[in-house]
């Protein structure tokens, strides 16, 4: 390879790699497990601490060693935002990978 056509092949990954930055952040990479995640728990939603505040429900999350529940609770939402999106498992042709909750 000649060396413009190797510094034109930097600038092009340079190039690239700035417009994509500037697109936003990217997804995250998936991580596939080939198991079903159980149910979602039943959950006593206790009584709202303010009015502001959101329950954030439970969700399973994933280990080495297995499914670990991790408990609902409230937060406060960030200005501007209206309300929680729940963290999920979601399935497609490689197995199940986990969705993050996150604020709308």
């Amino acid at each position: 390879m000649s060396r413009t056509t190797a510094l034109s092949a930097l600038c092009l990954v340079a190039l690239l790699g700035s417009a994509s930055a500037c697109a936003g952040n990217p997804a995250p990479e998936r991580v596939y497990v080939a198991d079903q995640p159980p149910p979602a728990r039943y959950e006593v939603i206790p009584v709202r601490p303010g009015r502001a505040y959101v329950w954030v429900p439970g969700f399973w999350v994933r280990d080495r060693a297995g499914y670990n529940w991790v408990a609902g609770h409230y937060a406060s939402p960030p200005a501007r935002m209206r309300g929680w999106e729940p963290a999920r498992w979601r399935h497609d042709s490689r197995g199940w990978f986990f969705v993050e909750g996150h604020w709308r």
